[in-house]
């Protein structure tokens, strides 16, 4: 029998419940089943214990179409197609249907279908899940008895990752964000409120500071792992996050002497930062330096430079 646990907790930006589930299939417990499976029964076995950090990047943003309505893409389209990259010609995705013809607007993000093939969304997305669940694993992964301490710094330095990428995407769209530090359980009450966008921020980059300072992060998946974890994150791609987020955060959108948009939201700080800094640019610059430093001394990425197919080049730089 197929055993799954139901964890549910109030979403932070809506007054609807959604429930997560960890299918633990059918030999997780290798007993009569009963209704006892609990986080310890989870976190007792590494086997078990890795499938919760698992599916947190499962739930991970994929830039690739990768079947029919999928929820991380725009219905049938990828984000190039918002690009000078490519031109979707489909005629009934989100590109064509919502941004192609200017129709876009925040109403579409409660839509099914192509009407609702947002570049992000919120109702289709996993982020909360997945944040939910890579807390769940810094949490408790100490107490798994048959893992290496090698093996569970280096699996929570990849946690704080995932919290890092989903907040980053969702930074995007909505600038500042309730700081979620810990697995929220249903008998919380004091729920986080909307931090400010330089808390955000701070957060962010505070998560990916940890996760590249681990000694147990490799910069690039070694070769003997290629089998098995490709796709894994790793110590360049936190750092890599980190100039991304920082250049993001430097832009005029939230760095400029007027808001973007004037209202209680830029008021408050939450999609501006309130002023202009300089500073700010330098910060990016800092981490960008940091990063190609330590490329030059590590190694491992390069850019394609595929010259006589220049579309074998650009599947290149995704899958390799």
């Amino acid at each position: 029998m197929k055993r799954l646990i139901y964890i549910c907790l109030f979403p932070l930006t809506s007054l609807w419940m959604s429930c997560e589930d960890l299918a633990l299939g059918d030999k997780f417990l290798q007993k009569p089943p009963s209704g006892d499976v609990t986080i310890d029964t989870i976190f007792s076995a590494a086997e078990y214990a890795q499938r919760v950090l698992w599916y947190g990047y499962s739930t991970l943003p994929y830039g690739h179409w990768t079947g029919w309505n999928n929820s991380t893409a725009m219905w049938v389209g990828n984000i190039e197609n918002l690009t000078d990259l490519s031109h979707s010609y489909v005629g009934y995705g989100g590109p064509e249907e919502l941004y192609y013809s200017g129709s876009y607007n925040a109403g579409n993000e409660d839509k099914t279908g192509a009407s609702g093939a947002t570049k992000y969304r919120f109702k289709d997305r996993s982020a909360w899940k997945g944040i939910r669940h890579a807390w769940l694993f810094i949490e408790n992964v100490d107490r798994v008895p048959d893992m290496s301490q090698e093996q569970k710094e280096r699996m929570k330095a990849e946690a704080r990752i995932i919290v890092a990428v989903h907040y980053t995407e969702m930074l995007r769209h909505y600038g500042a964000l309730p700081i979620v530090r810990h697995s929220i359980s249903p008998e919380d009450t004091n729920l986080p409120k909307r931090a400010t966008l330089q808390e955000t921020v701070d957060f962010i980059t505070g998560l990916l500071d940890e996760a590249i300072a681990s000694p147990h992060l490799p910069w690039s998946l070694p070769a003997t792992e290629f089998n098995n974890w490709v796709g894994r994150l790793t110590k360049a791609s936190a750092m890599g996050l980190k100039v991304r987020v920082l250049l993001f955060a430097a832009s005029p959108l939230f760095n400029d002497s007027k808001p973007y948009y004037a209202g209680k939201a830029s008021d408050e700080k939450m999609t501006w930062f309130g002023d202009y800094q300089e500073q700010r640019w330098k910060h990016a610059r800092k981490a960008g330096e940091e990063f190609f430093q330590a490329l030059e001394q590590q190694q491992g990425y390069e850019l394609e430079t595929q010259t006589d197919d220049p579309r074998l080049g650009f599947r290149k730089g995704y899958l390799t």
